[in-house]
């Protein structure tokens, strides 16, 4: 008995020392905790009576801060804190930067405009705002654009540009109009790597131009044959001679806008349907208007841009060239273009792609970040020199492009205007080169 008393007692001894230290520790860290938070809310209501009385004491004429507009920086620090966050120091209102009044909104494109809620924001000033504010380099571009057109001259009368078959009927018993596009014969190479075009048709009903349709979109031929029927419903046999059919031939371009091959227009006033569907073929004409510039027989290049004002960033995409006209002992040429960023007279960056070898036609698919100064795209100028590459003596120059302050083509000018409307937004355009000076 008298051995089994002392184990227990040298047993008991240690665990009777960790307890109490436990319970040490933990009282020790509720008050430690208790302390924390007592300050915190006293911080809490000093600031806050701080804030209210610097706003009641602002003079007469001073504005003060209102706590239901979006634009107010501390209206109630309890509501924007958490008791249990840590302290976070909190600047006087005389540190608040005053914001313009701008309406709050994101243009992404020439169409659709995405809307913010208000309700989802904490000010009604977008950055961006700045950039579509319209500043005097714009009007420069329009103005530059409007002198070149002034000279413009009207375009010779158009060629053909191959033939389009179709017919039309008409359903007494349900008011219906059909045309039926056949095929068409003919067309013009739209793209060069294929020597073919991707071609399909858009046919409305003039003068109204209400009823639009197309046909699909049929792959690497030039004697596209459809056989697609349309109906118009509603339409009374009284109507058709006073209705014109307009076709537009195009081609899918799956980098850039789809190429405008030609157009056929064709009067129902001396059509008889009496006896059932008639046949036509119309010629496809070259669209009547002014000409935007003369081309240089250098070739073309599709060129992408795209503005970044936030990043105070250029983006620049070289896709692709097609028809250069350089050539040397061994074939087609070795094109590659150089890319050059000025502001006024200085060079502020200077890009290039690589070597496509043997070819009249090169896909680049290469993208350059330029970094533009804070002032944005005013008095800027990128210059393209597609070149032909010589291992032993000076490389040729094929033709050359300028976008921006420099820029003397209505093409160009246009582009770089609609890059400047649009921020943020990659904008593709075909351009022929001109001569290198």
């Amino acid at each position: 008995m008298g051995q089994h008393g002392d184990a227990s007692e040298s047993i008991s001894g240690p665990a009777v020392i960790g307890t109490v230290v436990s319970v040490v520790l933990t009282i020790a860290v509720s008050v430690t905790v208790c302390i924390c938070r007592c300050h915190r809310r006293k911080l809490l209501r000093e600031t806050s009576f701080g804030s209210s009385s610097s706003s009641q004491s602002l003079p007469n004429n001073g504005r003060r801060a209102d706590s239901s507009s979006p634009r107010s920086t501390i209206s109630d620090p309890s509501k924007r804190m958490s008791p249990v966050s840590p302290a976070i120091p909190i600047l006087p209102q005389s540190f608040s930067m005053p914001l313009p009044q701008t309406k709050t909104y994101i243009k992404t494109s020439s169409s659709d405009t995405l809307s913010i809620d208000p309700g989802l924001v904490s000010t009604d000033y977008c950055i961006e705002n700045e950039v579509n504010q319209r500043s005097p380099r714009l009007d420069a571009i329009e103005n530059k654009l409007d002198q070149i057109r002034e000279r413009m001259e009207t375009v010779p009368p158009p060629t053909t540009l191959g033939t389009l078959n179709f017919s039309v009927g008409y359903d007494v018993h349900k008011s219906a109009f059909r045309v039926t596009i056949h095929k068409a014969n003919d067309l013009p190479i739209r793209d060069p790597q294929s020597g073919s075009a991707d071609p399909y048709i858009k046919l409305c009903l003039l003068p109204d131009k209400k009823h639009k349709v197309k046909t699909r979109v049929l792959r690497r031929t030039r004697n596209p044959v459809f056989e697609e029927t349309f109906t118009f419903f509603g339409l009374e046999r009284g109507q058709l001679p006073g209705i014109s059919l307009h076709f537009s031939v195009l081609s899918f371009d799956r980098f850039s806008r789809d190429h405008l091959i030609g157009e056929v227009t064709m009067s129902l006033a001396k059509v008889d349907m009496t006896e059932g569907e008639v046949t036509m073929t119309g010629e496809i004409v070259g669209k009547q208007t002014k000409q935007q510039q003369k081309p240089s027989g250098k070739g073309e290049i599709l060129v992408s841009l795209c503005y970044q004002p936030a990043a105070n960033r250029l983006s620049v995409v070289i896709l692709k060239a097609r028809n250069l006209t350089g050539y040397n002992l061994m074939g087609p040429a070795d094109p590659f273009v150089k890319l050059c960023l000025l502001q006024g007279d200085q060079k502020l960056a200077k890009k290039k792609t690589h070597v496509k070898r043997h070819t009249s036609n090169p896909v680049f698919n290469e993208s350059f970040i330029f970094d533009v100064p804070s002032e944005g795209l005013e008095d800027m100028t990128v210059e393209l020199q597609v070149l032909d590459h010589d291992r032993v003596s000076k490389n040729d120059q094929i033709g050359r492009l300028t976008f921006g302050g420099r820029a003397k083509t209505p093409s160009t000018l246009e582009h770089w205007k609609e890059v400047c409307e649009n921020p943020r937004r990659q904008i593709a355009k075909w351009h022929d080169l001109q001569q290198g000076h």
